[in-house]
């Protein structure tokens, strides 16, 4: 089968959740026998990124020329649409929809395709035009949507699509290079791996961490505009920069428990959490704001704890972190990654919505 995947998010030129899935997606779907082509933005700097860029066995990867993308890079999806269409294939996913409205302008009405919606695409506010736009790409009978969570299938269903467009599909990440061997042991090392943005609730781990006498570490990867507000003259808090993938793998080995305490801000809400998968598949347990469809990605009791967005709720779920507790819901995050959740069954569940 041949696939085209048309992405406005590519790792080669930006990181982030959705271009992280659109990768683990075309990954699967290569092992699953298609020939998958991914259209991109290229043009300026991402041009010589996506050159040099090491894509996955099986995938093409194609740069659409365009320097600016402003407005979302409408005209650009517009021209792109006969190059993808003339490339025939027989299913076209795309990544966002970012690419819609431009893509729905250019391709044919008989084309029909699928449509990831995530979080604060589909629910934060928005610009009258890009609002109309939306409202639009949504209401039109050509796009199936697909949402990781039955959280994302509801808010698709409020705004008017009707259900036999919308498929919930596994969120997905890929094996990790290496899984530590976990015994049980008491909770000293926590854990936090996001963009440093108001909704992901970094302030809530300081002042949670207020609230215990254990004694603990925080460790916090990530960049973003909070990074400035976050504490520096805590014995408790290690804030890094950039770190290489083994730096990195290493701050998974030794952490005890992922803290994420994500929560609803202005509209923008976490989708998923693509990042409380990769704790998983690495057998770490996780803690999750009670926000978006976090809560679907966390299993409360299980793989984890899903608490309030409140330093007392944060605290309280620390304090219940015994060792067995910790060893117990690790290893069940563990199996649920591997019983569902690996690149192949996004691949499948996105085949079958076709």
């Amino acid at each position: 089968m041949k696939v085209a995947i048309a992405a406005w998010d590519w790792p080669s030129i930006e990181g982030g959740g959705v271009a992280a899935l659109t990768r683990t997606l075309a990954v699967g779907l290569a092992a699953e026998g298609a020939e998958v082509t991914v259209w991109t933005r290229g043009g300026g700097d991402r041009a010589g990124r996506l050159a040099r860029a090491k894509e996955p066995p099986g995938v093409a990867v194609i740069g659409l020329p365009g320097r600016s993308w402003r407005k979302r890079g409408h005209a650009h999806w517009r021209r792109a649409a006969g190059r993808i269409e003339a490339s025939s294939p027989e299913l076209l996913i795309v990544g966002s929809w970012d690419a819609l409205p431009g893509l729905l302008d250019g391709l044919p009405s008989q084309r029909r395709m699928l449509c990831f919606a995530h979080g604060r695409d589909i629910c934060a506010p928005l610009p009258t035009d890009r609002d109309a736009a939306r409202r639009a790409a949504l209401a039109d009978p050509r796009v199936t949507w697909l949402g990781l969570t039955r959280w994302m299938r509801a808010r698709l269903l409020e705004r008017g699509v009707p259900p036999e467009r919308i498929r919930v599909v596994p969120a997905a990440v890929p094996a990790p290079p290496v899984v530590a061997q976990r015994t049980p042991r008491p909770l000293r090392t926590l854990l936090t791996v996001a963009r440093l943005i108001p909704r992901k609730g970094h302030d809530l781990v300081p002042a949670a961490l207020d609230r215990l006498s254990a004694d603990l570490r925080w460790h916090v990867v990530g960049d973003g505009p909070q990074r400035e507000t976050l504490p520096r003259d805590r014995a408790d808090t290690v804030v890094h920069g950039a770190l290489s993938d083994d730096e990195l793998e290493q701050l998974w080995a030794d952490a005890d428990l992922f803290v994420l305490p994500c929560r609803d801000q202005d509209g923008d809400v976490e989708g998923y959490g693509l990042v409380f998968l990769e704790a998983a598949a690495r057998g770490l347990p996780s803690v999750a704001g009670r926000s978006g469809g976090a809560p679907e990605a966390v299993l409360d009791g299980v793989t984890g704890w899903v608490v309030e967005p409140k330093p007392a709720s944060l605290a309280e779920a620390l304090r219940a972190a015994a060792p067995e507790t910790l060893a117990l819901r690790g290893r069940a995050a563990r199996q649920r990654w591997l019983d569902g959740h690996q690149p192949q069954h996004l691949a499948r569940a996105v085949l079958g919505a076709a």
